[in-house]
């Protein structure tokens, strides 16, 4: 792993969402088509280039943009309603070629999916993504290198709580698997306890794209002494008894056999890690350099060595 990271206190959501695709840009992703959410449509490029409102501005009702990996595979596109609530879209290979893109309306993929938020691209819904604006510091990583994985999260100033979320999070499991990804956007504030429930991270569970069917839940397994009915990982230990250090272990993503179908194993998980003992929101732990990574309710996530400001 190799993360560009970009850490910030925005005045508001659209400023978040700004330096998110800031970070994504460094990181090597490109911006394919955009629209300002006036009369600015580029099909070619990041016609999106400040946070504010007006030309060009990403505060603007229904503007929106465009971005692709690294490896010019995956597509994701985000539109913006209002500070607070968005509309976001995936493409695993097919990319946002069709449609009826416009400064207002987003492009359709025949393999897309609707991350958050709902409607036709004509008519688009939002959902909450993020929380009331400068109130919380934005915290953004992008790994540079394949698979790309990227994770961004909010932790409301004075750090007893979180606010908004979007990650990608790439995970080992079978060969086969055409997408080993999994997604996970919260809706404003959340908790660890929102990772391994109902309405957890979602992946492909087939390599069939192009029915949204088989785009589900795919919770992230806690590790459980069913004995004492207590969890081991996140948070139920103590420090290695041997080393004195934190103990951290990776996410594993299933679908259990009683959920509607498909069900069944996605992998385990490559970027994030499930902590041992409880720490609060913006702590740092020390794995292979110092402060390399982050706390966020029970999970660590890849980070650049300084102390956050939370």
């Amino acid at each position: 792993m190799s993360y560009v990271f970009d850490k910030s206190a925005p005045s508001t959501g659209a400023v978040a969402m700004y330096n998110f695709k800031a970070c994504a840009k460094t990181a090597g992703w490109s911006v394919p088509s955009s629209g300002d959410g006036l009369s600015s449509y580029s099909s070619s490029s990041d016609t999106i280039t400040g946070s504010s409102s007006g030309a060009n501005g990403l505060a603007n009702s229904s503007a929106w943009f465009r971005i692709r990996d690294p490896a010019g595979v995956r597509e994701i596109t985000v539109q913006r309603n209002s500070n607070l609530n968005w509309r976001i879209k995936y493409s695993a290979s097919a990319r946002f070629t069709g449609g009826s893109p416009s400064a207002t309306q987003t492009p359709s993929a025949t393999d897309e999916v609707i991350l958050l938020g709902g409607g036709t691209d004509a008519s688009p819904t939002y959902a909450a993504l993020l929380t009331a604006d400068a109130g919380y510091t934005w915290k953004v990583g992008f790994d540079n290198a394949s698979p790309y994985g990227f994770w961004s999260g909010g932790i409301i100033n004075g750090g007893a709580s979180l606010g908004g979320a979007f990650w990608m999070d790439p995970v080992n499991g079978d060969a086969s698997d055409t997408d080993p990804v999994v997604f996970y956007i919260p809706g404003g504030a959340w908790n660890s306890a929102s990772y391994y429930g109902l309405s957890g991270p979602k992946g492909w569970l087939s390599n069939t794209h192009t029915s949204s069917g088989n785009f589900v839940v795919l919770s992230a397994a806690v590790y459980y002494d069913s004995g004492n009915a207590a969890n081991l990982f996140p948070a139920g230990l103590v420090t290695n008894p041997f080393s004195g250090k934190q103990d951290g272990i990776p996410p594993f993503y299933a679908r259990r056999a009683a959920a509607t179908a498909p069900q069944g194993v996605k992998g385990v998980s490559r970027m994030l890690k499930w902590i041992g003992t409880s720490k609060s929101n913006g702590e740092t732990l020390t794995v292979v350099s110092s402060q390399d990574y982050i706390i966020m309710s029970g999970l660590a996530f890849p980070w650049d060595g300084t102390t956050p400001s939370v």
